[in-house]
């Protein structure tokens, strides 16, 4: 029979293969741990190890993982209930079913586990503050899992506070959770605040990931598309010296499809989005609320835009009653303030094309965007893009107002495209975003005599950046050349540019 101490050093080196990333050596040293239990192991060790089996599946999630994870979690659940048990073994035990169940698309079987171990148990003043984290912790990732962002935060901000009653501090995957909570809810100021307290090499590799893949989402909805596709690099090299996080992957696919969507980068977003489609189907055939999803009601509205849009011809007016109708659905929800803003811009926009009495539906729900953009932080880009596609609506009947609103959400766009790394990510912007607002507005300064200002938007237009200068020339590939935005330029006659950024370099 193996000695207490024996089992003790397998269960810490399964666990710190778990947290070091290298799942599937987990796996297997933890059925290797059950194998060798023998006859006369005690109920604690065998307890201990359908925990830790299970815990290690459901990290993985692998195949039939999430079953079997569930399989190990109901086994230790009825060891602990034995009358030889301990009785501190039941609520982890338990713990480890609600987080199986809830792996599985079942957060009603969590919650029905672990809402009872919130509270102070019968016949003592107060729980135990592992159990108690674990358990707000779950409860917090259900509610996250079903979009009910503010019960999320209050909850893991609960598991939090449980775990300052602990001497020793484990790293777990709360910030994570909390992170993503906070971006989704738009308190983008929490969001970073955690970001800059969180230690990241305090945490393990998998909470590592974890963390990097949810700070790469929160970084694409406050705006920062370059630097959550950076933080998606990182998050990929250690997936990559790890074994067992398919599933992470899969996120990371997803993640980075949605931020070229932002770039407008469609055909590369497909590929990236059918890359973890194609990784997560391979990995399980359950449907777990690991998989990134937007509000029902936002998609809805989403997925309607699109159609209309893609139905070909200019806008009309029955087009503009529908869109109108459908953005309003939005208009007041808790949580989706960002997405009726984006709502409003891509509708607006397409109506935008359209003639007179359309462009006057296009005007008001753009202008409700604005609105909507002075208070939400990070949407600079979007902003821009409403901006100019205000300035296209007003072209005809207002073209003073329509060319300021240009001139205005055209530089922001254009200093957009210098933190894309590709040359062609930043072709395919240039053509799909800004060549359009381009024409426009250079049209119009000729047409309102502002010779200057069309020639600045004409050499604007066609400039493709300035060098960084600390990048070797053969250090990337061809296609991977980094640009500054150019600075305001002094022409021959001694004037100088109203376009471009403050940054200094030398034109020779």
């Amino acid at each position: 029979m193996p000695s207490a101490g024996v089992v003790g050093d397998a269960l810490s080196c399964i666990r710190q293969n778990d947290l070091q990333g290298h799942l599937d050596e987990a796996v297997d040293l933890a059925i290797q741990n059950i194998h060798g239990l023998g006859i006369g192991a005690s109920i604690t060790a065998r307890i201990d190890g359908y925990v830790c089996l299970a815990r290690t599946l459901r990290h993985r999630g692998l195949r039939d993982d999430l079953r079997r994870s569930l399989d190990a979690a109901n086994q230790a659940v009825r060891l602990a209930e034995l009358p030889a048990s301990p009785p501190d073994a039941r609520p982890h035990a338990l713990l480890e079913l609600a987080a199986a169940k809830l792996a599985c698309g079942d957060p009603v079987g969590l919650r029905d586990i672990a809402e009872p171990l919130t509270a102070p148990a019968v016949g003592r003043s107060e729980t135990d503050p592992r159990v108690a984290a674990r358990a707000w912790h779950l409860l917090g990732e259900a509610a996250l899992a079903e979009d009910r962002i503010f019960e999320a935060i209050a909850a893991l901000l609960n598991s939090v506070a449980e775990r300052g009653r602990l001497n020793q501090r484990e790293s777990t995957a709360t910030p994570g959770l909390l992170l993503r909570a906070f971006s989704r809810a738009g308190h983008l100021h929490s969001a970073d605040k955690l970001v800059k307290a969180t230690n990241l090499e305090s945490l393990g590799i998998r909470h590592r990931v974890d963390f990097l893949l949810r700070l790469a989402g929160h970084r694409r909805r406050s705006g920062h598309i370059a630097e959550a596709l950076e933080t998606l690099d990182d998050a990929d090299r250690l997936i990559m010296a790890s074994t067992g996080l398919d599933r992470a992957k899969a996120v990371s696919h997803w993640v980075r499809a949605a931020c070229l969507r932002e770039w407008r980068l469609a055909r590369q977003a497909e590929e990236q989005r059918t890359s973890g489609d194609l990784l997560w189907d391979s990995s399980g055939d359950l449907t777990t609320q690991a998989q990134p999803r937007i509000h029902p009601r936002a998609r809805f509205v989403f997925d309607f835009i699109e159609r209309v849009a893609q139905g070909g011809g200019n806008p009309t007016g029955s087009h503009a009653q529908l869109l109108e109708k459908a953005v309003a659905r939005l208009q007041g929800v808790p949580g989706m303030e960002r997405s009726e803003a984006l709502t409003l811009t891509t509708a607006g926009s397409f109506l935008s094309r359209g003639l007179e009495p359309v462009r006057a539906t296009a005007e008001r729900l753009l202008r409700r965007a604005l609105a909507r953009f002075d208070y939400l932080q990070g949407a600079t880009m979007w902003e821009a893009s409403c901006r100019c596609a205000l300035g296209q609506a007003l072209a005809t009947s207002r073209p003073d107002a329509a060319l300021e609103l240009l001139q205005t959400g055209i530089q922001r766009l254009s200093e957009e495209r210098y933190d894309m790394p590709r040359r062609t990510y930043r072709a395919n912007w240039r053509a799909t975003v800004e060549g359009t607002f381009f024409e426009t507005a250079i049209r119009l300064a000729h047409e309102q005599g502002r010779k200057d200002l069309a020639a600045d938007l004409i050499v604007f237009s066609r400039i493709g950046g300035v060098l960084v200068p600390e990048v070797e020339p053969n250090s990337r590939r061809v296609d991977e050349v980094p640009l500054l935005a150019p600075p305001q330029l002094v022409y021959l006659d001694g004037s100088s540019s109203t376009l471009g950024s403050e940054s200094s370099c030398r034109l020779l």
